[in-house]
């Protein structure tokens, strides 16, 4: 303190300086902002399903062909028109996973990655439970072969584009970081 003159004396700045060093430490963990990037790319794969896709890669997915939506549910021909949502196994598959380096987002459904990548050739459906397959044709009529080959896939992505993700990682990261931050200064 000056011998004359004025002075202020800041009290507080070690316990200030501890608060910065554990917020620190815990944001170079790097858990708990993980834990937050794949929670939000997950909402993020949601609003792809919700949007045909759109909300993922910008563009719609194709639409899907009219026998398939009249062979919906079971076959009654009341399907719905709901691209990748015909019961919600695939959209309630995907859970985020992370730890202190990454965070990932996936589906574990063997079928997610023809969806995601596109079908590179026909492939053929046999019947197992019953005798025979049973699905509506071009012409409106119900047919029963033993089976069928199915053309490819087509490509509907349901995992973020690089250029989306990294925007949902920049937005979350600035979000942990002045939220963080606050928790320091008060």
């Amino acid at each position: 303190m000056p011998q004359q003159g004025i002075g202020i004396t800041l009290k507080g700045l070690k316990e200030f300086n501890k608060k910065m060093a554990d917020s620190n430490k815990k944001m170079s963990q790097g858990r708990r902002l993980h834990a937050r990037i794949g929670t939000n790319i997950l909402k993020l794969v949601h609003k792809g399903f919700k949007t045909d896709g759109v909300a993922v890669t910008g563009k719609r997915w194709k639409n899907l062909e009219k026998s398939t939506i009249a062979g919906r549910r079971k076959g009654k021909g009341q399907g719905s028109p709901l691209i990748l949502r015909d019961n919600g196994d695939l959209l309630g598959s995907f859970t985020p996973d992370w730890n202190e380096k990454e965070a990932r987002v996936g589906s574990p459904k063997k079928y997610s990655k023809p969806h995601e990548f596109g079908g590179r050739r026909n492939y053929k459906i046999k019947a197992r439970r019953g005798k025979t397959l049973k699905y509506l044709n071009s012409k409106g009529n119900f047919v029963y072969p033993k089976e069928v080959t199915h053309p490819p896939l087509p490509q509907r992505k349901m995992l973020p584009t690089r250029k989306i993700a990294q925007n949902i990682i920049d937005k979350t990261y600035d979000n942990f970081v002045k939220n963080a931050y606050k928790k320091v200064i008060k």
